[in-house]
């Protein structure tokens, strides 16, 4: 579970530390930094676990405006079975034309070391923290990613698998694509791949997508199932079940014939079932887009009980009163910014003796008080 995230340099976060917990909302007006933090996370971890340059993504354009700073400076910590893990990753430019260079990027495990690049060169140290193993690298990658189990690095593959499954997504509906040419283990953060991912999910989770079956049938009208037609080794087209007319005869849709609304719910459905396996971080950026008031609700309370049956972490952003009302109170914090300044974040407190909803509370303004 991500414990600690700091961030300087980056766009509008400097010198920014959010410590979430098992549970958190990020309430907060539009352009204060919510997405911003949820895009950091799935930087670090295209960068350190997924093995991806992120050359549009690191300094250049995303280092913060008002700074003449060369270095990003990203940290995390991750409680974990084994302890506290420790990712700290240090950027700045260099060549021509100007690319982004890792200066440093290190991990360690309470505070003892797990693997270090500096200068360079890479110390892998093995699960007694000895440094075993040094040579140089290319310094517009993380080696990190690179790094294979062996018998005497499971303590850093502990901190990788938990990095690898990290999830940030914002679930876009009209993206949704319905065939599958190949399969995807990873969902793009819009979900514009979900019929590849369903395909993996298919012969990799099929416990998950049954449950998954189960749950749709109790939130759309006549749904039956979801499908997979064409020829195994080729491109396949997603396809539902639905049950219609008075004789309740099932009947085969195309994936783009659901509403905008339906392949929502199918999205968070598949998010809840599947993303939230154990010791996994999932974070969603406004989840109540495209979803009913009546929908949302049941959703978010099972999203919340099987975080904790899983000993997984939910992040989400939002400005919906449904969510609000039912997280902000214990889980809420506020992230903020003044005028065009740096983000800031504290915890949601609601004035002294309201009786007011947190959502009416937002509504008024009352929040910043």
């Amino acid at each position: 579970m991500l414990t600690r995230l700091y961030c300087d340099n980056y766009k509008c976060l400097v010198n920014f530390e959010f410590r979430p917990g098992p549970t958190q909302l990020l309430m907060g007006h539009n352009g204060a930094g919510k997405s911003t933090v949820f895009e950091v996370l799935a930087l670090i971890r295209d960068f350190a676990a997924r093995g991806e340059t992120c050359e549009d993504r690191l300094v250049g354009q995303t280092r913060t405006r008002w700074q003449d700073l060369p270095d990003q400076r990203f940290e995390l910590d991750v409680k974990g079975k084994s302890g506290v893990f420790t990712y700290e990753l240090v950027v700045d430019e260099s060549g021509r034309p100007l690319r982004p260079r890792v200066k440093r990027e290190r991990l360690s495990l309470s505070g003892k070391p797990l693997y270090l690049f500096e200068d360079g060169v890479v110390h892998l140290h093995n699960d007694r923290f000895e440094d075993r193993t040094q040579f140089e690298f290319f310094p517009k990658r993380s080696f990190l990613a690179e790094i294979e189990a062996r018998h005497d690095n499971k303590k850093l593959m502990e901190f990788k698998s938990w990095l690898e499954k990290v999830l940030c997504v914002q679930v876009d509906p009209k993206r949704m694509q319905s065939e599958a040419a190949k399969e995807a283990i990873y969902p793009l953060p819009d979900l514009s791949n979900f019929a590849e991912w369903y395909r993996h999910l298919r012969q990799d989770s099929s416990a998950a997508t049954d449950e998954l079956r189960a749950s749709l049938q109790g939130v759309i009208g006549g749904f039956e199932g979801l499908d997979l037609k064409g020829p195994p080794s080729g491109t396949r087209v997603l396809q539902v079940a639905l049950r219609t007319g008075s004789e309740g005869k099932s009947q085969q849709y195309g994936f783009a014939e659901l509403s905008d609304g339906q392949r929502a719910l199918v999205g968070l459905y598949t998010l809840l079932h599947c993303a939230l396996t154990d010791n996994a971080t999932l974070c969603i950026d406004e989840p109540d887009n495209f979803v009913a008031l009546a929908e949302i609700q049941p959703w978010l309370l099972r999203l919340t009980d099987r975080g904790t049956d899983t000993n997984s972490q939910v992040m989400l952003a939002s400005h919906h009163p449904e969510l609000l009302n039912q997280l902000a109170s214990r889980n809420g914090v506020i992230i903020e910014r003044m005028d065009a300044g740096p983000t800031r974040v504290r915890s949601f407190a609601p004035p002294a003796d309201t009786t007011l909803t947190p959502a009416e509370i937002v509504a008024r303004g009352w929040e910043h008080a």
